[in-house]
């Protein structure tokens, strides 16, 4: 799941985020009354080699730039991955490191599909069976 607010969270003044995130949850949760996540996986991939994937993106329909204008400020990508990082350390988040700083590559793609599995297993589980109680 994509969490937009990080993105705006990030573009706000630090002294201020804690209290936009807050509103902005407040807005979500409370006044538009969404449900609350089960869990959040937060793909994690530094800043500087999300620019770079993002290079390798083809053509959108947006823009006619390579990067759009967030993801062309390497500022604001390192912000919006502070917030991320903040917000994955408590639950529901769940941090899937995507990029092998050891070996200074991206994960296999398999290797991380492989983690998702295995982090969102049982909570598919428990949804299907609390959706199989209802139906009993």
């Amino acid at each position: 799941m994509l969490w937009p607010p990080a993105h705006q969270t990030a573009r706000v003044a630090p002294e201020k985020r804690d209290d936009f995130r807050r509103w902005i949850e407040h807005l979500e949760y409370n006044i538009y009354d969404l449900p609350r996540e089960d869990l959040i996986l937060y793909l994690r991939v530094p800043p500087i080699e999300a620019q770079k994937l993002v290079a390798l993106k083809s053509q959108r329909s947006y823009t006619s730039a390579k990067q759009d204008l967030l993801e062309a400020s390497l500022r604001h990508l390192q912000d919006a991955a502070a917030m991320y990082d903040q917000l994955a350390r408590s639950a529901p988040w769940v941090t899937i490191e995507c990029f092998d700083a050891k070996a200074g590559t991206m994960r296999p793609v398999q290797e991380i599909a492989s983690e998702v599995l295995t982090v969102v297993s049982p909570v598919l589980g428990a949804t299907v069976a609390t959706q199989s109680e209802k139906g009993s």
